[in-house]
């Protein structure tokens, strides 16, 4: 088994640990790295965000959904036609 095989799941890695000690270094950083994550999870766990912030980013992800939002039918249509005699006016223009 060769690096790439190992941290892309192979099934026998603890063959490879045992074999390369460069994934043998870098597992156990990885190790620390998630027992840290996992401390840090457990003691702020009781702390929250102030109020204002969460309204803030529920507000910006309204915000967002309303920009990503298609408009109705109808209102394309509308559109369409705007532009249509927008086009209409200047070719109006432009020819007399």
């Amino acid at each position: 088994m060769n690096c790439e095989e190992f941290w892309n799941g192979e099934p026998h890695g603890l063959e490879h640990l045992r074999e390369c000690s460069a994934c043998a270094t870098r597992f156990e950083l990885q190790e620390e790295l998630v027992w840290g994550l996992q401390q840090l999870g457990a003691l702020t766990r009781h702390l929250q965000a102030p109020a204002r912030v969460e309204a803030q980013v529920v507000a910006g992800f309204r915000g967002r959904m309303e920009l990503g939002r298609r408009p109705a039918p109808a209102h394309l249509w509308w559109t369409a036609g705007a532009w249509a005699a927008g086009l209409l006016v200047t070719a109006g223009i432009a020819l007399f």
